[in-house]
This record gives structure tokens, C-alpha cells and sequence, in this order.
């Protein structure tokens, strides 16, 4: 994500417009948004530069919430390799997770 104030530690709450999420694009031409399976483990790999943390959920929502959005493209912290969640497949892991909270 970017946006976040680096001399503000500790959780931020946005409001509309505040932050945006990074967005790849695969070989085939699709934009995704990125993200790491475990990020402790990434950033100490890869040295990447992450500045916020969100949960699973949250992270569909933001997926499913831009419309030129094709799905998640979850980078692994153990290897040079990536998983990539679908669109419609976000859809359904967002459902799934509202129906199990009721």
C-alpha cells in the first residue's frame, strides 16, 4: 500500500481516497494486486519494502472494490513464485468469509 505516514507507527485508519494498493500486471496483460504470504519471512528475503499490513479479507475487498482489478497475485515468501487468486474466485472466498462471521 502507499500513502501511509512512515512517521506514524501503529495501525491507520483511511479514509476514502487516502491510500492506494500496488497493482501488477501479469505476462497475459491482467492487473493484479500484489501481495506476500508471510511477510516476516519476505521482507527477509526479497528486501522488499512493505509499509502496511492488512487481513486476508480486507485485501479481497480491496481487490474486488477496483474494477480493473483481475485478482490477487499472492507472491511466495519462500521461493521466486506466485499464486494468483481469480476474480470471480475472490468473490467467492469473500462469501465464504461473510457467511462463517454469521
Amino acid at each position: 500500500m502507499q500513502g501511509l505516514s512512515k512517521e506514524v507507527p501503529g495501525q491507520h485508519v483511511a479514509r476514502k481516497n487516502e491510500m492506494t494498493a500496488a497493482m501488477s500486471t501479469t505476462p497475459d496483460g491482467r492487473k493484479m494486486l500484489l501481495a506476500c504470504a508471510d511477510r516476516a519471512v519476505f521482507v527477509q528475503r526479497f528486501k522488499a519494502p512493505f509499509n502496511a499490513e492488512v487481513s486476508a479479507l480486507a485485501l479481497l475487498k480491496i481487490a474486488i472494490a477496483n474494477p480493473d482489478c483481475a485478482g490477487v497475485m499472492i507472491n511466495s515468501a519462500a521461493s521466486e513464485h506466485s499464486y494468483v487468486i481469480p476474480r470471480d474466485r475472490v468473490s467467492q472466498l469473500i462469501s465464504r468469509a461473510t457467511q462463517a462471521s454469521t
